[in-house]
């Protein structure tokens, strides 16, 4: 059987971690996407894309076989290219 001390030691750590947690910027979550819809936000055709892919020229992730984009990771690597 717990006793009242044990019981509020765990309810002041308990209080202690959701304020840490309540603190903490949260970031959104990255917004990944599939080859069909970066192809249409990008307006370029998919042979287009898979060269880009190819060349590393933008960033994916393989799952499964299928190719996957994090948009914000696209645009960043797009615009460090322009800027060489």
């Amino acid at each position: 059987m717990y006793d009242t001390e044990m019981i509020l030691a765990k309810l002041q750590d308990l209080e202690y971690q959701i304020s840490r947690i309540q603190q903490a910027p949260l970031e959104p979550p990255p917004e990944i996407i599939t080859s069909v819809e970066l192809a249409k936000r990008l307006a370029i055709s998919l042979p287009t894309l898979r060269k880009m892919r190819e060349s590393k020229k933008i960033p994916s992730i393989s799952v499964g076989g299928d190719f996957r984009f994090n948009f914000p990771k696209v645009l960043e690597a797009l615009q460090k290219s322009k800027s060489k």
